[in-house]
């Protein structure tokens, strides 16, 4: 049921949003949906600069990020990876990660046209942000799309 590397780099591309889970304050798990974007085996994301997953991860720089989809048991898909983070707030690492979530996620304001326009939006983000290098450390991952339906229906007992 495991994904291989190449099937899990399709899979993560597919998806437009991951769940971030750092370590609170309280050591209690603190998610947030993310928005990302891949360097080969690496996740990048840019957040605030104050939030509390940056305050979480100066504490403590390890992370878990959780991907799926299906709507079905027999459709289920999925990723645990577990993340050794850096934070980067050098700007020049800042706007490079922000201009590669800019070219996967549109401009809600309609900019995506105007490359003088969109550049200044994204220098003005960056001033408050910061950038997560995500280095995956272990990854967990399932397919239940390869039990097929033989294969369930013998589970449900049918």
């Amino acid at each position: 049921m495991t994904m291989t590397g190449e099937e899990l780099a399709e899979f993560l591309d597919e998806q437009s949003t991951v769940t971030l889970a750092t370590i609170g304050p309280d050591h209690m798990p603190h998610l947030a949906a993310m928005w990302f974007t891949r360097d080969g085996d690496r996740l990048l994301l840019w957040t605030y600069a104050a939030s509390q997953k940056v305050r979480n991860l100066e504490r403590d720089p390890r992370a878990s990020v959780l991907a799926d989809d299906g709507s079905r048991y027999s459709q289920l898909r999925g990723a645990c990876l577990e993340c050794r983070v850096e934070i980067l707030r050098d700007r020049a690492d800042v706007m490079s990660i922000g201009r590669a979530m800019s070219g996967r996620y549109p401009d809600p304001a309609g900019r995506d046209g105007d490359d003088r326009a969109a550049e200044e939006l994204l220098n003005a983000r960056a001033r408050k942000r910061v950038g997560l290098r995500l280095d995956v450390v272990r990854a967990r991952t399932w397919d239940h799309r390869r039990l097929g339906d033989a294969a369930m229906t013998r589970r449900a007992g049918r």
